[in-house]
This record gives structure tokens, C-alpha cells and sequence, in this order.
């Protein structure tokens, strides 16, 4: 909502709370015309931030109610057409999948913990993350924790051990 208010509108008094369809339906287009270009994902080519030694690290929750995670995936594989197949994207994009989670947290699946810190490590180490590590406190108060497999991989629980624990589940 904040985001209407004070990017899109540009106004801290901008009253969302009131809004009709028809002044949700041009907010909507001001943002998609006023942003597109800066945030959104129709250009596939990222090959001048490849160049200056850009990495990208994204996930995604695999409920996300809002965003389908199709069009991560969609964009991921339109990386690859462009860009050189998908070991050449690898070099500087990882996509990982967060089964469970909602819209950036929230849901039933653990989520990741330390994106940023791995990013970083990614970056000023060379170090790029196979996995994503993710955790999150059940209902019950028990700590549910999970490896997110760098995309295409899925990942599967191995049949026996604790759900909770990430050691149960294997990428595949």
C-alpha cells in the first residue's frame, strides 16, 4: 500500500482506502508505465550487468498469492534463450523455490534466512550457492528447516527422517 502512496502516486496523503475500480485500474497502468522499465522483467538481457560482474539471487515462495511463481520461471528460461543456456546464466543468476511460502514469507514453508549474506558471499568470495538455506517456526513451535535447490532442481523429502529437518530432503 505504501507503495501506491508514495511511488506511484508520489503523494503521502494519497487515500487507498477509498479507491474505486476505475482509480485502481489507472493507478495500476501509471505503475506498470512509470516502472516497467526499472523494475520490470520483459527484457531478458542482462548481459551488460553480466558483463560488470552483476549477480542476481532470487527465490520465490511457491504459494505466493499474488505473483505466480510461473512467471519467475518464465523469465529464468527467457535468461537462458537469450542469454546462453542455462549454464551461462548460472554464472550470475540463481533462482531458487521456497515450497509453502506466500508472498516473500508467510504461509506454511520455511523461508530463506540469509539471502542477502549468501548473495554477498557470492559476490566478494566467488562462492555461488547450489542451495538456500531456510527455516521457519511452525505452529507447534518447532523450527522447520529446508536447503532450497538452485532451479531446475526440485526439492524432495528422502522418505525417512524428521520433516523438520532439512537433512530429510534431498535436491533432485
Amino acid at each position: 500500500l505504501n507503495w501506491i502512496k508514495y511511488f506511484v502516486a508520489q503523494d503521502p496523503s494519497y487515500d487507498i482506502n477509498h479507491m474505486t475500480f476505475f482509480q485502481f485500474d489507472q493507478i495500476f497502468n501509471k505503475s506498470v508505465t512509470t516502472f516497467a522499465d526499472l523494475l520490470g522483467v520483459e527484457n531478458p538481457d542482462l548481459s551488460a550487468f553480466k558483463a560488470h560482474g552483476g549477480k542476481t539471487l532470487t527465490w520465490h515462495g511457491l504459494a505466493d498469492s499474488l505473483i505466480t511463481p510461473e512467471l519467475t520461471i518464465q523469465y529464468r528460461t527467457a535468461l537462458e534463450k537469450n542469454m546462453g543456456r542455462a549454464k551461462a546464466v548460472d554464472e550470475f543468476n540463481r533462482l531458487f523455490l521456497a515450497p509453502g511460502v506466500d508472498r516473500c514469507w508467510g504461509g506454511y514453508g520455511p523461508s530463506p534466512v540469509d539471502d542477502f549474506g549468501v548473495l554477498v558471499k557470492w559476490v566478494e568470495e566467488g562462492v555461488a550457492p547450489d542451495v538456500l538455506p531456510a527455516s521457519r517456526i511452525n505452529d507447534d513451535g518447532v523450527n522447520m528447516t529446508r536447503n532450497l535447490c538452485r532451479w531446475p532442481r526440485l526439492l524432495t523429502h528422502n522418505g525417512e527422517g524428521d520433516v523438520n529437518d532439512a537433512s530429510s530432503f534431498a535436491c533432485i
